[in-house]
């Protein structure tokens, strides 16, 4: 990062561009992971559970090596608290902008002329009680093991990682593997 910031004028675009999202990833991932950890320690049940999984796991598949980023894919609890806990204390508090299509689109019975830029803040979308329920602002990893079509639902309105499809963010699975 220091060579970046020495010679911006010898360096090329690409070079600062990896520079500054590689600075910008370490800090969003590390907000990701003191959100999952705030929420275990503050959850004497969710620690059990976690634990639970996580000893049944290693006994299991008789492990004894630190788990992998591929084997942590096996742990349905661990899946849940991680989306759950970021997605009450997303990395990114702000509005993420998109600009709105040509001819416009209705949200809410409300036009929005095309070109018009909007956005929500990921935090108030991933606590829509009109998505996530009444409970929306509890931490609760359950409802993302209750029902695997819920799950899917839950997921397409996630804003954690700046919502789905090509505008989410491109450093999601980085994030996800630290």
């Amino acid at each position: 990062m220091k060579e970046c910031i020495k010679t911006p004028y010898n360096t090329s675009v690409d070079h600062l561009l990896v520079c500054v999202n590689s600075g910008a990833g370490a800090d969003t991932t590390s907000i990701g992971m003191r959100s999952c950890l705030y929420y275990i320690c503050t959850n004497p049940s969710v620690y059990t559970s976690l634990q639970k999984e996580i000893d049944d796991f290693y006994a299991a598949n008789n492990l004894i090596d630190p788990i992998t980023y591929t084997k942590t894919q096996n742990l349905p609890y661990l899946q849940a608290v991680i989306k759950e806990a970021t997605r009450l204390l997303p990395s990114i508090v702000w509005q993420l902008l998109r600009y709105a299509p040509a001819g416009g689109l209705t949200v809410d019975g409300k036009f929005i002329p095309q070109g018009t830029s909007v956005g929500i803040s990921p935090m108030a979308q991933n606590r829509d009680k009109l998505t996530w329920g009444d409970d929306a602002d509890q931490f609760r990893p359950d409802r993302w093991t209750e029902d695997e079509a819920k799950s899917r639902y839950l997921e397409s309105m996630n804003m954690t990682f700046g919502g789905n499809g090509p505008r989410m963010c491109v450093g999601k699975n980085i994030a996800l593997v630290s």
